[in-house]
């Protein structure tokens, strides 16, 4: 005769995970900001993801919009590329070597955000 764990609730239904159709999906450095409160983060995702979900509001945000590429040049030597939802025309971002802050804007003809170069 078996003993069997309480905690084992025959009657809970798994719901199935469902894709939610038109949504972009990206893997790697991002660098998001959330619609709702306004948080930007950048990380790693090392894993294939539809959405990002912000630690502070609470929010979900899933990538129904195409992320644009942010190449970031600092002058300490650091390159990094990232993928972001960001719409400003310019904006700050530190460097991940040295914590500087390092200006891009974006660059219509190339689609993307690069660093600010000083002439």
């Amino acid at each position: 005769e078996r003993l069997q764990s309480p905690s084992l609730n025959k009657s809970v239904v798994e719901k199935p995970y469902k894709k939610l159709e038109g949504l972009n999906s990206y893997k790697g450095f991002l660098y998001v900001k959330c619609p709702e409160c306004g948080t930007v983060r950048g990380f790693c995702a090392k894993e294939q993801m539809e959405g990002y979900h912000c630690f502070e509001c609470g929010a979900d945000m899933p990538f129904t919009k195409e992320l644009v590429p942010l190449h970031i040049n600092c002058q300490c030597g650091g390159r990094f590329k990232y993928m972001t939802n960001i719409t400003d025309n310019a904006f700050d971002v530190n460097c991940l070597e040295c914590g500087a802050p390092v200006a891009v804007c974006y660059n219509t003809k190339k689609k993307l955000y690069e660093t600010i170069r000083e002439e």
